[in-house]
């Protein structure tokens, strides 16, 4: 029998036609997305949107109020000084396995591979795994990868710790990996590493958020203390590269989308924040600009305060305003009794803040008062404007120190302001602050300055100007916002208040 010549071609051709029309797959990890039950598609049944109607035991990915993740805003941020009970790592080397979980790459540690150590309570590291992209935000700004580091404690309470990526030099501890990682695209499913050190996963920084959130993936278990690493680490293109082929298509960009912050307390823990601290904190991370400005020719400059918003409206209509200029020859003078001004300050935690408009410290617990014809005010908060923002004798000094109090009910507020001309700056001991006799000072009734200039202020200016170095002024400048480099307010009308100059005349 003739065999066709033309069947070898044909058979040929038609191969070519059922490979293209079924492609071969590569072969992945022998689970699969029906194992995870979820996705990140957007769009999908089974996407963020969906996850807390999938299953009854996910409603919190749903219903949850303080869920993860979330925009951290360094504005927003109370920024507090680190102590040692507030993180504390304590990792050692353990056997470890990699897996690949279906929707992202992890690290499981089977044995004791230490802990971390919050307030008292310790959180035993239990497995480490990666998101492409970043699930948090720092100050709006997504980064191309993000690990997170989860512990738990005896009482099965969880705290991660995360760490930022952004593209650059390749990340020590992901090539280390790189081979385990790659037999991942394969048939296994996991693979046994021996023993890992989980301190080759460097902390960039002291500095770090911590907030109160919830697990990124179904269930969505609240109750999470979330520690977020300040400073962004590198990876190369390749090590993300590696990542995004391991994983299932579906799991690719494995980044939950950001949820709703709903009135949390966002917390940026340090090292001692010194102000040339701030500074350089501040140039790595500008902020936006307040909603008021201290510029004559700028739309939110001073003179318009009172017109950007209706609450602020007693900056342009009160007539009890601050600063004003203060002659002496016009003050009554008043001999000085106990009850007009007592001070008893005391020590106490505080925390250096910039407030955009001005750099402040604010005590955090109880740092003494003050008491005026016997109501008691609270020491609060102290802030620097230069130049100084009252006047005396017609001079305006080079710096002005506002020490803000309230009473218990912080329904009344009183301030005790300080004047300082440039000079050696004289530093005094504790013991020779507290014996350092108090000076004359001026008294008046006013608003404070920076919207929304609240009414029934009770100012108390002392007369002796105190010293500054150049140097400290400009380090004041150079923290706040272009905005606020001089940040005093113009002189306001008198409108008829009296000033009352009290002092030893007898």
């Amino acid at each position: 029998m003739v065999k066709s010549k033309k069947n070898p071609l044909q058979f040929f051709a038609f191969t070519i036609f059922l490979l293209y029309w079924h492609p071969v797959k590569p072969i992945r990890a022998s689970h699969g997305e029906k194992e995870i039950g979820y996705d990140y598609k957007k769009g999908s049944k089974k996407g963020p949107e969906h996850w807390g109607e999938l299953k009854k035991e996910w409603k919190a990915c749903k219903d949850g109020k303080l869920q993860s993740p979330i925009n951290l805003v360094d504005k927003h941020a109370r920024k507090t000084i680190s102590r040692v009970d507030d993180l504390k790592m304590s990792y050692k080397p353990s056997t470890a396995t990699m897996k690949n979980e279906g929707h992202a790459i992890g690290i499981e540690w089977e044995g004791d591979a230490g802990s971390i150590q919050i307030n008292g309570t310790h959180y035993f590291l239990k497995q480490c795994h990666w998101h492409r992209t970043s699930e948090h935000l720092i100050n709006g700004r997504s980064y191309n990868l993000e690990l997170h580091m989860v512990h738990q404690s005896r009482k099965n309470n969880v705290a991660v710790v995360a760490f930022l990526y952004k593209i650059g030099n390749p990340d020590p501890f992901l090539s280390k990996m790189n081979n385990d990682v790659t037999s991942l695209t394969g048939i296994e499913k996991e693979i046994h590493l021996g023993v890992i050190d989980p301190r080759l996963i460097r902390w960039p920084s002291l500095r770090f958020y911590r907030y109160m959130g919830s697990l990124t993936t179904p269930p969505c278990t609240g109750g999470v203390i979330w520690s977020v690493n300040k400073k962004v680490l590198t990876l190369s293109k390749q090590q993300l590269g590696l990542i995004e082929r391991v994983v299932y298509d579906h799991t690719k960009m494995n980044a939950r989308p950001l949820q709703p912050l709903n009135g949390r307390d966002i917390t940026l823990f340090g090292p001692r924040w010194s102000l040339q601290a701030v500074v350089e904190y501040l140039k790595e991370n500008p902020s936006a600009v307040a909603d008021f400005d201290y510029r004559r020719e700028n739309p939110r400059a001073p003179q318009h305060w009172g017109d950007l918003k209706e609450v602020w409206s007693t900056c342009k209509y009160g007539k009890t305003q601050s600063p004003i200029a203060i002659w002496e020859k016009n003050a009554t003078k008043v001999v000085t009794s106990l009850k007009d001004l007592v001070v008893n300050y005391k020590p106490a935690n505080a925390t250096i803040k910039n407030e955009e408009h001005a750099i402040s410290v604010l005590w955090d617990g109880d740092a003494g008062s003050i008491q005026i014809n016997g109501t008691q005010y609270f020491l609060k908060q102290c802030h620097w404007h230069h130049p100084s923002e009252h006047m005396v004798d017609g001079k305006k000094f080079d710096l002005e120190l506002h020490m803000v109090h309230k009473t218990q009910d912080n329904n009344k507020v009183a301030v005790i302001g300080f004047l300082y001309n440039l000079a050696n700056p004289i530093l005094l001991s504790q013991s020779e602050a507290e014996k350092r006799p108090s000076p004359n000072f001026t008294d008046t009734w006013a608003l404070s300055q920076p919207p929304p200039c609240r009414e029934g202020v009770v100012w108390h200016l002392n007369k002796k100007v105190q010293t500054v170095s150049l140097a400290q002024v400009k380090l004041l400048q150079q923290a706040v916002f272009t905005f606020a480099e001089n940040n005093a307010r113009p002189i306001q009308p008198l409108n008829g208040r009296q000033i009352k100059l009290y002092g030893d005349y007898h």
